[in-house]
């Protein structure tokens, strides 16, 4: 199933998006690596974050995300 709608008020009930890597995420990496370089060759290279720290929290999922899906994941200890 990849949609479930309310067409009472059309509305997709079960919305999911898979987090996927963007474009501008690697700049974000990037960007702390640059740091110390002063030379921008045009303005789309210019990166400008409102806080430190995020590319710690860039998140992609491994699996595409769907409603009603199971996960059946590995114990970690041995009984």
């Amino acid at each position: 199933m990849s949609e479930l709608d309310d067409l009472g008020v059309h509305v997709n009930v079960v919305d999911c998006l898979t987090r996927r890597r963007e474009g501008y995420h690697q700049k974000l990496i990037d960007l702390k690596t640059a740091a110390g370089e002063s030379s921008t060759q045009s303005i789309h290279d210019v990166v400008l974050t409102k806080e430190e720290g995020l590319d710690k929290l860039l998140a992609s999922d491994w699996y595409l995300r769907r409603p009603l899906a199971d996960h059946f994941l590995a114990s970690r200890h041995n009984p």
